[in-house]
């Protein structure tokens, strides 16, 4: 199995370090232009032996086998040929079996040069196949170096004993971690996603597997070899190639049931967002004081874990979080929900305990459970003086920190009873102000860097803009009088969840 393939796969852009990604693959492509070439230059074994791993390691990869993934990530028995190859021939021998390997990849990614009809998209493919190529040459290279280290320059034929099997294994270990490595950096130049997040979601999976497959096989292959030559290698290869064969045949078979299984979960998922959104709306839909609050917090506390460097898969549990931390206010009255003016201290009160109730509501979905911290804890401070529970600094959750600045924000960006709008200009100041105290100054700071990046256009009035909307259509009086109506879409909602 080959992780140096995964290339293939990298990740929309989604912060704005793209520009780092040319100068990158181009010097790693460098590094492996230059020790490819100092391979074939200090190469002293038999050419007939490296052309013979050459071939079988291009076989292996024009059969590899494409996995049930959009992101289009295959599987080969590549780098046990280039294992087999770092024990008989040594570390420029496994370099060039690498290459060779790499070669192949011209084939395999061909329909995606072919979909790319522009210059430009085209000269991103052949950058990314030179740094492939490259991946399966300096992995190898440096994994058959500290094989060789040793035995002090001078390591056996192949695995003749128990004793080269250790030597082999941290061999196949360096080479895997190699590829990650430089993967990793190229996946993160792209997306922008953390390298914790790359090696769960993409990595991990394949780093294991490829390592136990590379020295078994590899060393079997080796072994095979030594023993019987040419003859030993096909006889070993077959039932690894007739093993290929059927994973290919099983995979296509099922292909088309898999590739429902995840249309069929992306509109659960395209279905469960638009649950959310509607409960945001109807939680909101008292006055227009809050209509749309929830839907702007959420946009807020996803741009800030953006600009945090959080994962995608962490920004959409903020931002979904996001639209329903309030949903705990079906729980408080409405003569508290739409009062014009200040709450009395019994009135606060009541209303604070929307955390806990919400917090109740959402641990009762299954689906939702990780949203229960960001629900309740939401207005917690840094200083530890917030509420329900007086969490103070890294006591809360992350996401809620970011949370508690995104509801402030657009609380105070929008028209209230007791309050007019605030400017961008004041808001940022208050949140400035407000740094070290009410919120967590790592927050704060990627809050600035959203207002530096998106500009005043990015935050809005809610609440004027529905005002404005509202007296154009006549609907401004009725809208206190449809409360009850929504409440009840709410419950039925969460009828509806909890029944799934």
């Amino acid at each position: 199995m080959s992780t140096a393939s995964m290339i293939d796969g990298v990740l929309p852009k989604e912060r704005d370090r793209t520009h780092l990604v040319p100068y990158y693959t181009s010097f790693i492509s460098l590094c492996g232009v230059l020790v490819a070439s100092f391979a074939m230059i200090h190469y002293d074994s038999e050419w007939g032996i490296l052309a013979l791993f050459s071939v079988a390691a291009i076989v292996a990869e024009l059969t590899s086998v494409q996995l049930f993934s959009s992101s289009g990530n295959r599987i080969s028995i590549a780098a046990v040929i280039t294992t087999a190859a770092i024990a008989v021939l040594g570390p420029w021998g496994g370099a060039l079996t690498g290459l060779a390997s790499g070669v192949a990849t011209v084939i395999t990614t061909s329909k995606l040069f072919k979909q790319f009809d522009q210059q430009r998209k085209r000269a991103v493919w052949w950058r990314r196949l030179a740094f492939n190529m490259s991946l399966r040459v300096l992995g190898p290279a440096c994994g058959g170096m500290i094989y060789v280290s040793f035995f002090a320059g001078n390591p056996p034929v192949a695995i003749v004993n128990m004793w080269t099997i250790f030597p082999l294994l941290v061999a196949v270990i360096t080479d895997e971690f190699v590829t990650v490595v430089l993967l990793s950096i190229a996946i993160n130049f792209q997306s922008g996603r953390k390298f914790k997040d790359i090696w769960q979601t993409d990595l991990k999976w394949a780093y294991p597997i490829t390592v136990a497959s590379s020295v078994i096989g590899g060393g079997g292959l080796a072994f095979a070899y030594e023993s019987t030559g040419f003859i030993g290698v096909c006889i070993f290869m077959l039932p690894v190639a007739a093993t290929a064969y059927a994973l290919h045949l099983y995979v296509d078979h099922t292909r088309s049931y898999v590739d429902q299984l995840e249309e069929a979960n992306q509109q659960l998922e395209e279905s469960n967002l638009g649950l959310l959104q509607t409960l945001a709306a109807v939680i909101d839909a008292y006055d227009i004081y809050t209509f749309g609050h929830s839907a702007q917090v959420a946009r807020y506390a996803e741009a800030i874990a953006d600009a945090m460097g959080l994962s995608q898969m962490e920004q959409t549990q903020i931002m979904r979080g996001g639209l329903i931390h309030d949903i705990g206010k079906v729980g408080v009255t409405d003569a508290i929900i739409g009062k014009k003016g200040r709450l009395t201290d019994e009135e606060y009160a009541a209303l604070k305990l929307h955390t806990v109730i919400g917090a109740e509501i959402v641990s009762q979905m299954p689906q939702l459970q990780d949203l229960v911290p960001l629900v309740r804890n939401h207005h917690e401070r840094w200083d530890g003086r917030g509420y329900p529970d007086g969490l103070k600094g890294e006591e809360n959750t992350l996401g809620a920190r970011i949370m508690c600045l995104a509801d402030s924000v657009e609380a105070m960006l929008s028209d209230r009873p007791y309050q007019s709008t605030r400017s961008l200009n004041d808001v940022i100041e208050e949140v400035k102000r407000c740094s070290g105290a009410q919120f967590d100054p790592q927050v704060v700071d990627a809050f600035l860097e959203v207002t530096e990046k998106h500009g005043s256009e990015f935050f809005i009035n809610s609440a004027s803009r529905v005002a404005r909307e509202l007296e154009k259509s006549g609907a401004f009086d009725s809208l206190d009088g449809i409360c009850y109506a929504k409440k009840s879409m709410i419950a039925l909602h969460l009828r509806k969840a909890n029944s799934r």
